[in-house]
């Protein structure tokens, strides 16, 4: 059979299960495997496979014959949900270390509600200020240090354990001499050092976008641990297209791509599940959708409006401002894999970090290790506080009939396992 027959892969890669669908024409087989932190390639392998099976080859026989083999993953996204991401370092114009923390003055509610600085994937500790000075022109007005520049970065690295680094000046993206100079010389001192020049990454005004946008690079470069590895595996195996990656934006680029801008996967599996739910909206006839995707990790939800995705060139990405041009989905971490905290003033539902990606979550079994379905634990966590009075509720159906009791929930039942 011919690749031209239209033997086509799509597979997208959650933080809990890997799911997969063969098509040949209007022929459909799918499969699901468990994911694999940080080597995805071993949930894609074992889902193509899975699939290739139930269409009657092996995959060794069946990936010489596909046309198009494409990949979504959520494991950028994950990452930022789960707050997993690399250590990372600053070095910017001396004068303006404090322009991450400070947000641009922005404060948005908490899960306690309360008005908090955004959430920051940097610490100030590992935030150094070079003099340096370039003007708007792209004139140099103040040559760079390079004795400072190099103390700097050899203090990030061995006081600030960071593990990787990005240089962003003020004006870096008119002229990057200085940047171009202080990345050169942290990748002398420190080969294995990622190292990362926002001006070059993203060569636009407005400091703070660009400089966010090269952090949370920096900060996801980890996330797609295996890809190089996939692609090797599957060539050996018989596929001749090149693996693509579905981005942000909903359209397609090369693994090469994807590891030199990691942040452009944040949306990739949602942005893939936004593309297909405004196909299926246009094939049923409806304009207007809300569209929603519940993983083992994250909640992914966006709008359909006069059948197109909605989207952004610049915004949030897990509540973290950046210049990422994407389809605006919003995704939160409290989904199945959360529990609440009994800790906190409110016990709402938390993400449960590092726990949260495979083995499957909740979502698929109802009782996993200490962790409990959302659904669950925001009925018996009484929401806002433990009810006082003779005594609490023995069960979250006993709760779910008192007059007290979350607005909005009106059912609840016990999973026969508590």
């Amino acid at each position: 059979m011919a690749a031209s027959a239209g033997l086509c892969f799509g597979i997208d890669v959650g933080g809990t299960f890997t799911d997969c669908v063969l098509t040949e024409g209007n022929r459909v087989w799918r499969a699901k495997s468990p994911t694999t932190p940080g080597e995805i390639g071993k949930g894609v392998l074992a889902a193509a496979a899975l699939a290739a099976e139930r269409r009657g080859e092996p995959l060794r026989a069946t990936l010489p014959k596909v046309a198009r083999f494409g990949l979504g993953t959520t494991a950028i996204t994950n990452v930022l949900a789960a707050r997993t991401g690399k250590r990372v370092g600053l070095v910017t114009t001396a004068g303006f270390e404090e322009m991450i923390p400070f947000a641009r003055g922005s404060r948005v509610i908490d899960d306690e509600g309360w008005l908090v600085t955004p959430p920051s994937i940097i610490d100030l500790d590992t935030i150094a200020g070079v003099a340096e000075r370039i003007d708007r022109d792209g004139r140099i007005v103040m040559p760079l240090d390079a004795t400072e520049a190099e103390s700097a970065i050899r203090r990030l690295v061995e006081r600030g354990k960071i593990e990787a680094l990005v240089v962003s000046f003020l004006w870096g993206f008119r002229n990057p001499v200085h940047e171009e100079q202080v990345t050169a010389l942290a990748r002398r001192i420190y080969p294995n050092l990622i190292v990362l020049s926002a001006g070059l990454l993203h060569p636009a005004a407005r400091e703070f976008e660009r400089t966010s946008f090269a952090l949370l690079n920096a900060y996801v470069s980890g996330a797609l641990g295996g890809i190089d590895e996939l692609a090797a595996e599957l060539a050996s195996l018989g596929l001749k297209p090149a693996v693509l990656l579905v981005h942000s934006q909903g359209g397609s680029i090369s693994i090469a791509e994807a590891k030199h801008r990691p942040l452009g996967l944040a949306a990739s599996g949602p942005a893939a599940g936004v593309a297909a739910c405004v196909t299926v909206a246009k094939a049923a006839g409806i304009s207007d959708v809300v569209t929603c995707d519940v993983g083992g990790t994250s909640f992914d939800v966006s709008v359909i409006v006069d059948g197109e995705a909605a989207s952004r060139t610049r915004g949030e990405v897990m509540g973290m401002w950046t210049a990422l041009r994407q389809v605006d989905v919003e995704s939160i971490g409290a989904c199945c894999a959360s529990a609440p905290n009994r800790r906190a003033r409110y016990p709402v539902p938390r993400a449960m970090g590092a726990a949260a990606p495979a083995p499957p979550s909740p979502m698929r079994w109802s009782c996993w290790a200490t962790s409990i379905p959302i659904g669950f634990s925001a009925v018996i966590s009484s929401w806002t506080r433990p009810r006082r009075g003779p005594r609490a509720p023995r069960s979250a159906s006993e709760w779910a009939w008192m007059p007290n009791r979350p607005p909005g929930v009106f059912a609840a039942w016990r999973s026969p396992e508590w």
